[in-house]
């Protein structure tokens, strides 16, 4: 059984569609993992170039809230392509364990629409925009998969071949060119699902066929949703203007969208719902969470990279070294040992306070008035903690900053501190909290947006000594 794609050792099978298949694989080149999808090519020579010139296009894009593609690897019938592993999970897997939080919902759909606004300044369209394909990492930030090698279905049925009922718009149904909007459309659909719990639309074919390719439609879960006091009614406007059924009625420009959206969340007050990383965290699939057997297609089957270098290595070995198998054994004994000294003895300190500025938005208004950066908010924050716990020091000063102490340094046992930074026009919300769970050691301060550095200063060493109180 086959289970390598070129230098490339598949380890395990992540998920499966209709689309393909994706493994975690290793790269022993690089010492790194990867994820790899292999999926069929469509019949075609003008379809293959097709799918390699969208690849192209993927790979060109520089953003972290886009899967990079590493490698592409292409045989007579099938396409693997070889992308950055993302651990954690994703957004199908956890909206089937947990409601999220307003400020989930706004922090994936911002990031969301983020991806597809650098995408659209290429011109590239995702054309599957579903829960599957939206990743969220083990640090609670989102990655955007499969971007560009979803065939863009002429029909509701090469559509629900591809396992993508859930992103159709009205302009599959009625065999209409694609383009941003429908992007955004199906950015709508998330959005709905999300803020409700329930689809926009029958999840099945003919009745999602009838509700899309009619001109009006009724959306009662977001009515309802809307109903409920606290909930920001702008938030609701925004889905209804998403799943306009005529293209020309949506918004046109992922950035404009984008920009409402962050709106949004600076005008929302999220900072006492538990955020994304927090509510996904339960929810990570283990490294062991499938054991399906590996199944390539023969025509990838090649010696993997870490099996070639392994061989090199031996043989060379070998060649250098023309002595007993006894001798090589105790020589490769002593050099691991050897290694594993020096690996302990050069360990870092146990003691660690890791400084993350986790979240950060501010207005284009507000930066000209703002009278700090956002680095210059962490740095307060690490010379605060410095001189709060005596004896850490500082190692960097740039975001984000690790401090160390002394391995024998009673630090606190919360080794994480995560500051989050909002500014609107006129005041900037700034939190901290310590450790990972909701609510632990949290505490928030609004400040005007002009505030001079030395009031900036007064509060966050006010919020250090809450957040590290004498113990």
């Amino acid at each position: 059984m086959n289970t390598t794609v070129g230098p490339y050792e598949l380890v395990r099978l992540i998920a499966s569609g209709g689309q393909g298949q994706v493994y975690l694989g290793y790269d022993a080149r690089l010492c790194r993992q990867v994820a790899i999808k292999i999926r069929p090519l469509p019949e075609g020579r003008a379809m293959h170039r097709i799918v390699m010139r969208e690849a192209r296009l993927v790979a060109s894009l520089n953003d972290e809230r886009i899967v990079k593609i590493f490698d592409v690897i292409e045989t007579p019938t099938h396409l693997a392509l070889v992308m950055a592993y993302v651990p954690g999970t994703d957004l199908e897997h956890l909206l089937g364990h947990v409601s999220l939080s307003l400020a989930s919902t706004l922090k994936i759909a911002c990031d969301v629409a983020a991806a597809l606004a650098a995408a659209s300044q290429i011109g590239l369209v995702h054309g599957d925009i579903k829960a599957s394909n939206v990743l969220v990492n083990e640090a609670g930030g989102i990655c955007l998969a499969d971007f560009g090698t979803a065939a863009i279905p002429s029909s509701p049925e090469a559509a629900l071949a591809g396992g993508s009922l859930s992103a159709l718009a009205p302009e599959h149904v009625l065999s209409e060119p694609v383009d941003l909007r429908t992007d955004l459309f199906a950015l709508g659909r998330l959005l709905h699902r999300m803020l409700t719990g329930e689809h926009a639309f029958p999840m099945t074919l003919q009745a999602a066929e009838r509700a899309l390719a009619a001109s009006r439609y009724e959306l009662p879960a977001l009515t309802e949703w809307e109903s409920h006091s606290g909930h920001p009614p702008a938030l609701a406007a925004l889905v209804r203007r998403l799943l306009q059924a005529e293209p020309a009625r949506r918004p046109q420009d992922t950035h404009l969208v984008r920009r409402e959206l962050r709106t949004l969340r600076l005008e929302c007050s999220l900072l006492s719902e538990p955020g994304l990383q927090a509510q996904a965290a339960p929810y990570f699939r283990p490294e062991s969470a499938t054991e399906e057997p590996l199944d390539i297609p023969d025509e990838f089957g090649q010696i993997s990279g870490r099996r070639r270098a392994g061989m090199e290595l031996r043989s060379l070995w070998r060649q250098r070294m023309p002595v007993s198998g006894a001798a090589r054994a105790a020589l490769a004994l002593m050099l691991v040992g050897g290694m594993a000294g020096i690996m302990w003895w050069t360990r870092p300190a146990q003691s660690v306070i890791e400084v993350d500025l986790a979240d950060i938005e501010i207005s284009p208004s507000a930066v000209s008035v703002l009278r700090v950066t956002a680095d210059d908010v962490l740095g307060l924050v690490s010379r605060e903690l410095e001189q709060r716990l005596p004896g850490v020091r500082l190692l960097g000063a740039a975001r984000p900053s690790v401090i160390y102490g002394d391995g024998d340094l009673p630090l606190p046992a919360a080794a994480k501190l995560s500051v989050q930074l909002r500014c609107g026009d006129d005041f900037c919300l700034l939190a901290m909290q310590r450790g990972l769970l909701p609510g632990e050691h949290r505490v928030q301060r609004l400040l005007v947006a002009d505030a001079a550095p030395e009031r900036w200063s007064d509060e966050i060493r006010q919020m250090v000594v809450t957040v590290y109180p004498a113990e």
